[in-house]
C-alpha cells in the first residue's frame, strides 16, 4: 500500500525542481542587475567626481584669467578706451596645464586646459564686457569614465565711473563719527574698509554704500576714540529708500548688524535689500584711470601720483594741465614772504601772470607788480598800475605748527587777466606787441590750472592759496576751472558760489579759511573767528590716518580748519574724495586742540555732478564677474 501510495503522484519532484530552478534564475537575474546597478552606480559617481574636479579645474583656470585681467589694465598705465588693445588671448591666457591637489583624497590631479578664447562684448564709454571661455580635462591614466571635458563661460565687466558721481569716496579706511547729525546724499565707497557711527549723533546715508574690505559699527580700534555710540544712530537707506537702522535690537539679538555676525550677507541683503556691500558681497577695488597702482591697504600711496609735479602718468594733473605755475618763495618774515612766480602753458611756452590797462586795451606783461606804464594820449599822459594774478606770503598753520610759505592765486583777477588782448614785451624802454592767442591766456581753454610751490625756507611749510573766488572765470571751451597742486591747498573765502559752475581743488591737504581769515605769524599767534563761509566745489584732499591711536578726524573733518568756527556755518556743496595719504601736512586731527572750534555743518553733495564733472575730473575702473556657464 505504502508503495502504491508512493506511485500515485509521479509529479511532485519535478515540480519542486523547475521552481527551484525558476528561483535560481531569478536570483541570478537580480543578482546581474544589481551588478550591473551598482557598476552603473559607480560609473556614474565617478564621471560626477570627474566633472567636479574639471569644474574646479576650470574655474581655478579662469580666475587666473581674471588675475592676468586685473594686472593688466592697472599695471599698463592705459585709459579705459585702450583697455582693448592689452587684453588680449596672449597676454591673458592660462597655463596649458594645471594641477590641483584634493585635499579629501589627498591626490594630485592634473588637468589639460584648452579652448581659451577672450571675446570681447560690447563697449560703451561707461563699460567693456568680454566673455572668457575654457575647457578642463582630466588627464585620466585607468581610462574610466573618459569625457571631452568641461566648458566654462563667464562674463567679465569693466564699469568705468567719474569719481564726482560719490558723495564721500575713500581710497583708504573710512572713517565717519559726526558730533552733530549729518546726512549723506549720494553714493559712498572706500576702498578699504568702513567705520560707521560712535560719534553721539545722527549718521543718515541715503545713497548705496560699498567697501572692499568690511562695514563696521562704531569705531576703528587704532583712532584711539573708543567704541561709544550705538548702531540706532546709524541708519542707511535699502532698495525701498527707507532708511534702515544698522542696529540690531530685537527679542533674540542687540548690536550692531555688521561685518562681524555670522550672518552678515544674508542680514545684510534682508535688510538693505543689496544697498549695502563689503568683501562679503566681492566688491571689487575702484582704481583710478591711468594709474598703475591704487593704494588700498598696501602703504605705498599710488594714488599721490595723481597730484605729483614729477609724474610721468598721463592721468596726472601736472601732464593735462593747460597753465602751469611754478613758484619759490626765498624769504618769509612774518607775513610777508618773497620769492619768483612764472608760468608756462601747456606746450611749455611762457603766459604771462602780470597785466595792466591802459588807453581801453588790457595787456599781458613781464613788468613787475606795482610798477607803473604811461603813454601819451592826445597830448595827455595816461598811466596804469601792473597787477598780477599771482603773490607770495605767509601765515601760520597752528595745526601743522609750521608757517605756510604761500603763492597765492586772485581768482578775481584772471578774467581780467585773461582779457588782455595785446603782449607787452618791453625792453631797453621800446615796446613792441603781439597778439595774444588762447594758448597764452593765463585761462587755460581745457580749464585746468597747476601749482607747484617750493621754498627755500628751511622751518617753513609750502602752500598754495586760492582768493577771490566766489566767481570763477570759466574758458569758452569747457564748462568749469580746477585746480591742482602736489602742496597743501588752502581755500580763503566763498569758492564758486556766484554764478556756480562745475570746479575741482586737489592738493596733498585741503583747509578752509572763512571769509573773515586774517594772517598771522608764529609771534602772538591766536586763533581768529570765523564768519560763515560757502564752497561748491569737487575736493581731492589727503589725510592723516588714524594709526597709534590717533584720530584720522574722520569724513566730518575732512576739511581742514584753523578758526574758531563755533555757531557759525560752513557750506559745502559738492563731492567729498580721499585718494591718498597727505606727504607735506602731515600732523594729526586733534579735538580740542585750540586751533579750532567745529562749525555748524551745511553739507550735500551736487546731484549736478551726476552727469558732468568738472574739467580734469578722474574717472576710476572696476571690474567685476557676471554671469557664467557651464557645457560639455
Amino acid at each position: 500500500m505504502k508503495n502504491r501510495a508512493y506511485f500515485q503522484h509521479p509529479r511532485r519532484g519535478t515540480a519542486i525542481l523547475v521552481a527551484v530552478m525558476l528561483l535560481g534564475m531569478v536570483l541570478l537575474l537580480l543578482t546581474s542587475a544589481l551588478i550591473g546597478m551598482s557598476s552603473y552606480q559607480t560609473r556614474d559617481r565617478t564621471r560626477y567626481e570627474l566633472y567636479k574636479d574639471e569644474f574646479c579645474a576650470e574655474e581655478e583656470a579662469i580666475n587666473r584669467v581674471y588675475g592676468h585681467m586685473q594686472f593688466r589694465v592697472k599695471n599698463s598705465g592705459t585709459l579705459f578706451t585702450k583697455i582693448t588693445s592689452v587684453l588680449t588671448s596672449t597676454e591673458c591666457a592660462p597655463a596649458s596645464t594645471i594641477t590641483l591637489y584634493n585635499p579629501v583624497t589627498a591626490l594630485t590631479s592634473t588637468f589639460n586646459i584648452s579652448d581659451f578664447t577672450l571675446t570681447k562684448l560690447t563697449e560703451t564709454t561707461s563699460a567693456i564686457t568680454y566673455s572668457i571661455k575654457v575647457r578642463a580635462k582630466k588627464q585620466q591614466t585607468n581610462g574610466l569614465a573618459v569625457t571631452p571635458g568641461v566648458v566654462l563661460t563667464e562674463k567679465v565687466v569693466f564699469t568705468r565711473t567719474s569719481l564726482c558721481n560719490f558723495a564721500i569716496f575713500y581710497d583708504n579706511d573710512m572713517e565717519i563719527a559726526p558730533g552733530a547729525n549729518m546726512t549723506v546724499a549720494g553714493k559712498v565707497h572706500s576702498n578699504g574698509n568702513m567705520y560707521l557711527g560712535g560719534g553721539g549723533a545722527n549718521l543718515d546715508i541715503t545713497g548705496k554704500t560699498t567697501a572692499v574690505g568690511k562695514i563696521y559699527g562704531g569705531r576703528y580700534s587704532e583712532s584711539g576714540q573708543g567704541t561709544s555710540g550705538t548702531g540706532s544712530a546709524v541708519s542707511i537707506a535699502n532698495a525701498s529708500g527707507n532708511l534702515t537702522s544698522m542696529y540690531r535690537n530685537d527679542t533674540t539679538s542687540a548690536g550692531w548688524i555688521d561685518s562681524l555676525d555670522s550672518d552678515w550677507y544674508s542680514k545684510a541683503i534682508s535688510t538693505w535689500g543689496g544697498q549695502v556691500q563689503d568683501a562679503a558681497f566681492s566688491v571689487t577695488s575702484q582704481d583710478i584711470e591711468g594709474l598703475s597702482d591704487s593704494d588700498t591697504s598696501d602703504n605705498t600711496n599710488a594714488n599721490h601720483t595723481i597730484i605729483d609735479s614729477s609724474s610721468s602718468s598721463s592721468s596726472a594733473f601736472v601732464k593735462q594741465a593747460g597753465l602751469i605755475i611754478s613758484s619759490s618763495v626765498t624769504s618769509v618774515n612774518g607775513t610777508t614772504a618773497s620769492g619768483t612766480v612764472s608760468a608756462v602753458d601747456a606746450t611749455g611756452k611762457t603766459v604771462y601772470l602780470n597785466y595792466y590797462t591802459l588807453n581801453g586795451v588790457t595787456y599781458a606783461t613781464n613788468r613787475a607788480t606795482g610798477s607803473t606804464v604811461s603813454t601819451t594820449v592826445n597830448g595827455k599822459t595816461v598811466s596804469a598800475t601792473v597787477n598780477s594774478v599771482v603773490s607770495t606770503s605767509a601765515f601760520y598753520n597752528a595745526r601743522e605748527g609750521k608757517t605756510v610759505a604761500s603763492v597765492n592765486v586772485d581768482v578775481g583777477k584772471i578774467a581780467t587777466a585773461a582779457a588782455a588782448t595785446q603782449t607787452d614785451t618791453y625792453s631797453s624802454g621800446s615796446s613792441t606787441y603781439g597778439t595774444v592767442t588762447g594758448q597764452y591766456s593765463v585761462l587755460p581753454s581745457n580749464g585746468i590750472i597747476y601749482i607747484n610751490n617750493s621754498t627755500t625756507v628751511s622751518s617753513a611749510e609750502v602752500g598754495v592759496r586760492l582768493t577771490d573766488a566766489a566767481t570763477l572765470p570759466v574758458p569758452t571751451t569747457v564748462t568749469g576751472l580746477s585746480f591742482v597742486s602736489d602742496d597743501p591747498m588752502y581755500v580763503q573765502g566763498d569758492y564758486n558760489t556766484t554764478n556756480a559752475t562745475l570746479s575741482m581743488v586737489a592738493g596733498d591737504a585741503v583747509t578752509l579759511l572763512s571769509n573773515n581769515w586774517s594772517d598771522q605769524s608764529s609771534s602772538g599767534y591766536s586763533k581768529g573767528t570765523s564768519s560763515s563761509t560757502a564752497y561748491n566745489a569737487v575736493f581731492i584732499n589727503g589725510i592723516v590716518a588714524s594709526a597709534n591711536s590717533k584720530y584720522s578726524g574722520g569724513v566730518e573733518n575732512y576739511f581742514r580748519l584753523l578758526e574758531n568756527w563755533d555757531s557759525k556755518t560752513l557750506t559745502f556743496k559738492g563731492s567729498i574724495l580721499e585718494l591718498f595719504k597727505s606727504t607735506t601736512a602731515t600732523s594729526p586731527w586733534t579735538a580740542n586742540s585750540g586751533y579750532y572750534n567745529a562749525p555748524k555743518r551745511s553739507w550735500t553733495w551736487d546731484s549736478a555732478l551726476a552727469t558732468d564733472g568738472p574739467p580734469g575730473m578722474p574717472n576710476v575702473v572696476s571690474i567685476s564677474r557676471a554671469s557664467w556657464a557651464v557645457s560639455n
